[in-house]
Order: C-alpha cells, then sequence, then structure tokens
C-alpha cells in the first residue's frame, strides 16, 4: 500500500477532510538481481570468450574493506568425475562430466534442477551456450538442450565419424558452432561447424573445412579472430577462413605440447613456450616476437586490455603486454589462473580457491572447497558471473560465492 503523508497549518484548520491536501508516495519499486538475470540472454564459453582469454563480461566487484567479504551461497556434492569448465546460461550452472552425465543446477539456490545420462559417452571437453541455448560435446557427439520448458529436453545433433574424435572445446564465430575432429590413428584433423540454430529440435548440417595432418600434437582449443580461425598444431599455426575455406600456416619455431596456453589480445596472439617465456603473434604483420616476459614453470595465462596474468609454480604475475611487470604474488603452492574480470581475480592451488582484488592487490581472501573428507580434490573450473563465482571439483563438489557478506568487527 502506498503511505500517505497528510499536511495541514495551524493557522488555517481545514473544516472537511477533502480540504487536506494529500500526498501519496509510492514506494520504490527495487528489482530482484536474480530476476535481472533470469530475464537476461547470456552467452558462455571456454575460457570465458572465443578469444580464450579467460576473462569474463561480468560486473561483479570484490567487496572491499574488513567489514566485507565473500558468502559461501551453496555446497553441492554431485559424486561424479570432471574434467572441463562450468557453464552458464540465466537459469543454470551446467556441468558435463566424464562419465556421461549431463548437471543442470539452478544458479540462484544450488538445487539440482536436472540430470541427464548418456550410455557410452564422456564429456571431457567444454560446450557452448549461446543466447541461453546449451550445446555440449562429448568425445563422440554433440547434443543441444532445449530448457524453454519445465522439463530439460536433450537431443543428439551430431556423431563424429568412425575412428575420429572431437578434440576440442565448442567455440563460436559468427552464427556456427566450430570444432575440431581428429583421428589418432591418420593423424588427421579436421575443422568442423554448424549453423547455430534457432531450434533445438532441429538437426545442423554439420560442415567440414580444410584437412591437417598433425605429427605429434594438436591443441584442444581455437581462437576466433573476426572472421578467421586460429589453429594451433605441432609447430604451426594456421589461420583458417570458413567462408572460402582459404588458409595459410606460420611458423612458431618450436613445438607445442600440453603445456602451451593461448590467447588472444587486441590483434595479437600470446603464448608460452617450452622455456617459459611468453611470445605473441602479431596477426596484421604475420610474424612472432617475443615479449621480454619470463616465468618460471608457466601452467596458465588470462588476460583483458594490456594485462597479462601468468599463473606459475609458486604464485601468479600480471605483466602488462610491453613487457612491464606489475605485480607479483608468492605462495608455497601452485597458483592456476582460473578467471579474471576487472575487478576480481580467481586462482586455485589443488582444492583451494583465492580471489584477490585487482583494485587493491592487497586484498584477497581464500576458501577450500572440500567434501569433509581425507580424500584429495582439485579444483577444475571456476567462472565469475554477474551475481556469484562458481567453483567446481574434478570429485563433483559445485560451490557459489557472492560478494555482500558483512563481517561483524568487535572491539
Amino acid at each position: 500500500m502506498p503511505e500517505k503523508i497528510i499536511i495541514s497549518f495551524d493557522d488555517e484548520k481545514p473544516k472537511k477532510a477533502d480540504e487536506k491536501i494529500i500526498v501519496e508516495i509510492k514506494p520504490e519499486k527495487k528489482l530482484n538481481p536474480s530476476d535481472e538475470i533470469k530475464n537476461s540472454v547470456i552467452s558462455s564459453y571456454y575460457r570465458g570468450n572465443p578469444q580464450l582469454t579467460g576473462c569474463e563480461s561480468s560486473n561483479l566487484k570484490y567487496p572491499e574493506g574488513l567489514e566485507n567479504g565473500f558468502r559461501k551461497i551453496f555446497s553441492l556434492r554431485l559424486n561424479d568425475i570432471f574434467l572441463n569448465s562450468i557453464l552458464l546460461n540465466n537459469k543454470y550452472a551446467i556441468s558435463s562430466s566424464s562419465s556421461g552425465n549431463t548437471y543442470f543446477i539452478d544458479r540462484f539456490s544450488g538445487n539440482l534442477r536436472s540430470k541427464h545420462s548418456f550410455a557410452n559417452e564422456s564429456f571431457e571437453k567444454t560446450g557452448i551456450v549461446t543466447d541461453n541455448k546449451i550445446f555440449l560435446n562429448s568425445i563422440k557427439s554433440i547434443y543441444g538442450f532445449d530448457v524453454s520448458a519445465e522439463n530439460i529436453k536433450e537431443k543428439k545433433l551430431y556423431e563424429s565419424a568412425e575412428g575420429f574424435y572431437i578434440w576440442s572445446n565448442l567455440n563460436k564465430i559468427n552464427e556456427n558452432a566450430v570444432f575440431l575432429e581428429y583421428s589418432p590413428l591418420e593423424k588427421k584433423a579436421l575443422v568442423k561447424n554448424f549453423g547455430i540454430i534457432p531450434e533445438i529440435s532441429d538437426i545442423p548440417d554439420v560442415k567440414s573445412g580444410v584437412d591437417i595432418s598433425v605429427s605429434k600434437h594438436l591443441f584442444d582449443s581455437v581462437i576466433i579472430y573476426k572472421d578467421f580461425i586460429f589453429i594451433f598444431y605441432d609447430d604451426k599455426i594456421m589461420k583458417y577462413s570458413i567462408g572460402n575455406s582459404a588458409f595459410k600456416e606460420y611458423s612458431l619455431n618450436f613445438s607445442i605440447n600440453a603445456d602451451t596456453n593461448f590467447l588472444l589480445l587486441d590483434g595479437k596472439i600470446y603464448f608460452n613456450n617450452r622455456n617459459n617465456e611468453i611470445f605473441y603473434f602479431d596477426i596484421a604483420n604475420e610474424d612472432v616476437k617475443f615479449t621480454g616476459i619470463k616465468c618460471m614453470y608457466i601452467n596458465s595465462l588470462a588476460g583483458f586490455n594490456d594485462n597479462i596474468f601468468i599463473g606459475v609454480l609458486n604464485g601468479w604475475y600480471l605483466f602488462k603486454t610491453s613487457g612491464v611487470q606489475v605485480f607479483s604474488y608468492e605462495d608455497i603452492k601452485e597458483n592456476k589462473i582460473e578467471t579474471v574480470n576487472k575487478n576480481i581475480l580467481a586462482v586455485s592451488n589443488e582444492n583451494k580457491i583465492v580471489f584477490h582484488n585487482l583494485n587493491k592487490f592487497h586484498e584477497a581472501e581464500g576458501f577450500t572447497v572440500t567434501s569433509g573428507t581425507m580424500d584429495s580434490d582439485k579444483i577444475v573450473s571456476a567462472r565469475i558471473g554477474d551475481d556469484a563465482v562458481f567453483v567446481l571439483t574434478k570429485n563433483g563438489i559445485m560451490e557459489a560465492f557472492n560478494n555482500d557478506k558483512l563481517n561483524l568487527l568487535l572491539d
């Protein structure tokens, strides 16, 4: 009910009620943050975006000051094995396991909304969410999920040919999903793409692109830049266009392996070599140059604007792309860069997640993710959403942390 304020004057007492001046104040309508997210359109990718920078578009802020902190809003035990990353849409935190199960967790309450099991499937790579539509890839198949109705429905959209496996995380270029297939026996990789269709119930036309001959190692992701796909294998970078199937190869002067990381910032693809040095490939000038950055035992990269975050064996570093060191954090354990936005950096060391304030580097807060047993666990993914940070361990513990905790300071 709106409040009523009645104004009267001492020297002029109203004779009738209708002579009073009545001002109605309508209470301001407050929008619930969860309602705002539920009404939004969200896309979610492996490593945050098609450029693999690890940076999320979220505006979630670090709770600065001693009186504020992060609060665990839920903890869920899925009792499964996970090797890939969490995805988010406007309703769910989505995870898929190596045992062939997919889970849809209410991102606000932490309740398990739906579980789907697929026989003879294993989900080891990360799918995509585009405009709230969900596509997940096992090592042999791609599934679409319709979450518009009360009951979530799945449909198999694609299955790879005999002897070929879906090798990469899914990505998106223009209105197409793109991925790599690979035959270990033939040592051959294929670029595949299909149009992201408005209805999950439709079967897409999956098209094959260039054949790539791989000698030793094929990187498990592609980077998107404008109308081009960048693929990394052996000692090469390939620039490929799905529009006209044109491609060009460039030499890296070293052989990549499972420890090599790639990300794209401002037209340059940054990567680490075996000597723990950071180089970049300038797309416009088509050449490779050394940044001047070298760290010991690089395990992860992330970045935004001209900032590069580097996870190492004993902490993490922040460098400018020019090679200037801005900050270093020393730890007795290995730190892996999991996710970042412009306010928060989240790093993991085994089963501990630490949130760092990028506006005040001395502020940080850590949480241990544990099931209460002595069994060891390891964080495999963290994502910064608009409302919370979501964390997943290898053994299936999913937890979420928001930034609204008030600490009671007693004298």
